[in-house]
């Protein structure tokens, strides 16, 4: 009974460690997301989650819809929002992120919606390292390259 007693309290000591170090990398990536888009991050949120498959889409004007992806592995999946507002303060549109960063792999999914008076798309794009050969059939549109924020992110998930 004892050594039960004390494997609880190892594991509850464990987990409590990892959500300080989950809350510390959060406020850290907060911080990278506010240089990058805005000050006033909203909704954020970091999950670790299985992804089967991706659906690569562009609607940021036009339309172009690319292939469906297996992933089959396991995320950590990063949702935020910002605002875009109008010269008096109000809200012109708001939009809707999500970084999916697939372990064991060097890609990211960047998924994007954005709603507004009149205003509406989205996106779904592979950001990945410009030696990977990978997904270089697909256009330019549905596959960029990643950028320093998203590498610096990067690099905090896997500590």
């Amino acid at each position: 009974m004892r050594n039960i007693f004390i494997l609880f309290i190892c594991l509850s000591y464990s987990n409590f460690i990892y959500g300080q170090n989950l809350n510390k990398t959060s406020e850290q990536i907060i911080k990278i997301l506010q240089k990058e888009y805005s000050k006033e991050i909203l909704d954020f949120s970091i999950k670790k989650q299985k992804i089967e498959e991706v659906s690569i889409y562009w609607s940021d004007p036009g339309f172009i819809d690319g292939p469906t992806i297996p992933i089959n592995k396991n995320a950590y999946i990063i949702c935020f929002a910002t605002l875009t507002r109008n010269s008096d303060g109000t809200i012109k549109y708001k939009d809707n992120y999500t970084y999916s960063f697939i372990i064991g792999d060097s890609i990211v999914i960047r998924s994007n919606s954005y709603h507004g008076r009149g205003y509406h798309g989205g996106s779904r794009v592979i950001l990945k390292n410009s030696e990977d050969m990978r997904y270089s059939n697909l256009s330019g549109t549905l596959v960029r390259q990643k950028e320093l924020y998203v590498e610096k992110i990067e690099k905090l998930l896997k500590k």
